[in-house]
């Protein structure tokens, strides 16, 4: 009947609705009814059949938006009254709950309930928070400045109050009362602390004790050591004495090493590889027995030497050495001369240039060149003296020119030619 009432009847469904305030609805056995905000619904169960799953049956009932619930024939359901912020659902093994600022989270049941669940989370935000499973559990309360945490598995706990502090592990148990006392305890070990006063510890036969003023430690082996303001030592392997901040001396008998420091004048260093002496800033030695060796002299002058040759300097001017096959001299910025066992160049500033190898020669003195250089069948050279006159010679010729060309001569086997007032003239083929 248009436009407000709508009926049907069949074997699977009938329906009969007053839109929109009334409807009455059936889907096989399953029944709904609307009346304004409210609606209900049931459903049976379906067993399984085949491949389909079975279906439990349902429940439900909504007052919107004030109120949702529902429950199923598997334990299954939910609760929600969104005006008291209140939003429960759980099934027949786990849940969650929400009531305003309070919570629970669990499994093993269908209840909040820690006697029944084998897990546990629930708390009053931002109150308190506790949460237990089968091998662990832990509690906080912010407010008292409470932290509890338990582990079955790692064997450890921890419980806080406030600035009382207790600890377990596997290894050791702890008191502390944060930030003043610190207390650890455990096997063949102990460790307390005072602050600012002291710092105790035993470990074995190992024991440390620390206060503002020094540190004394002993060790397992029967080394020891202690420090201050002013003075330190060690003995052990290795040995050491420190008057801070002028004297230091540190001693290792094993490799017949010694070493002194008087800061920041002397420094000596002896040992069967090394024998170093200093004295700041005028002298210095540096010594590897067979392998190299080094002398300062104020920190100007400078002489090395090692397997493969020797080095000396004079800052900043002068420096000479050799390496293996090769070797140098520079008094600079005058004389440069470098050599090797092919070659050499030597510079003499401002008048004289000198460069040679296996094959040729140049050199440059003040207004002169010569250059000689090895050809087939000997040798190759000239000489000039600027601008006057050149000459020179090749295995099958020579020649010789006046002011380069106002008079010359030259011979290349048998040709020959002249020059008269820079005009060549051949006089043979």
């Amino acid at each position: 009947v248009t436009p407000l009432y709508y009926r049907h009847r069949s074997a699977e469904a009938d329906a009969d609705v007053v839109f929109p305030l009334f409807w009455k609805l059936r889907n096989g056995e399953d029944r709904t009814t609307i009346v304004g905000p409210y609606l209900h619904r049931e459903a049976p169960s379906i067993p399984a059949s085949g491949d389909r799953k079975a279906i439990p049956g349902r429940h439900d009932d909504w007052l919107a938006p004030l109120y949702f619930h529902s429950s199923r024939d598997d334990g299954s359901g939910y609760l929600h009254v969104p005006p008291l912020l209140t939003f429960t659902s759980h099934t027949k093994n786990a849940g969650l709950n929400l009531v305003g600022p309070a919570y629970c989270s669990w499994k093993g049941g269908s209840t909040c309930d820690h006697r029944t669940s084998s897990s546990i989370d629930l708390g009053v935000a931002p109150l308190y928070f506790y949460g237990r499973d089968e091998h662990s559990e832990y509690e906080i309360i912010p407010p008292l400045l409470h932290v509890y945490r338990y582990s079955e598995i790692e064997d450890t706990s921890l419980n806080v109050w406030g600035p009382l502090v207790w600890g377990h592990t596997k290894e050791q148990d702890s008191f502390n009362i944060v930030p003043f006392y610190w207390h650890s305890r455990g096997k063949n070990e102990t460790s307390t602390s005072v602050l600012p006063l002291f710092h105790y510890s035993e470990k074995g036969d190992a024991s440390l004790l620390a206060t503002p003023l020094f540190v004394t430690a002993h060790g397992e082996n029967g080394e020891s050591t202690f420090a201050s303001w002013l003075y330190a030592r060690h003995r052990g392997r290795t040995e050491l004495d420190m008057w801070t901040p002028l004297y230091w001396q540190y001693r290792d008998p094993a490799i017949g090493l010694d070493r002194k420091l008087l800061f920041p004048f002397f420094y000596r260093n002896t040992s069967p590889r090394e024998n170093d002496i200093a004295v700041f800033p005028f002298f210095g030695h540096f010594e590897k027995p067979g392998l190299r060796e080094t002398t300062w002299v104020s920190p100007l002058f400078r002489y090395s030497s090692n397997a493969s040759g020797w080095q000396a300097n004079l800052f900043p001017f002068v420096s000479a050495g050799r390496s293996y096959d090769a070797r140098h001299l520079v008094v600079a910025p005058f004389y440069w001369d470098f050599a090797s066992a092919k070659s050499r160049t030597t510079v003499i500033l401002p008048a004289f240039v000198r460069t040679e190898d296996e094959t040729s020669v140049n050199q440059l003195l003040l207004n002169t060149f010569y250059r000689e250089k090895k050809v087939r069948g000997g040798t190759d050279w000239e000489f000039h003296f600027f601008p006057v006159t050149s000459f020179g010679a090749t295995p099958n010729g020579h020649f010789w020119n006046v002011l380069y060309g106002l008079a010359g001569y030259s011979r290349e086997g048998t040709r020959s030619r002249m020059k008269a007032l820079y005009i060549p003239f051949d006089l043979s083929e």
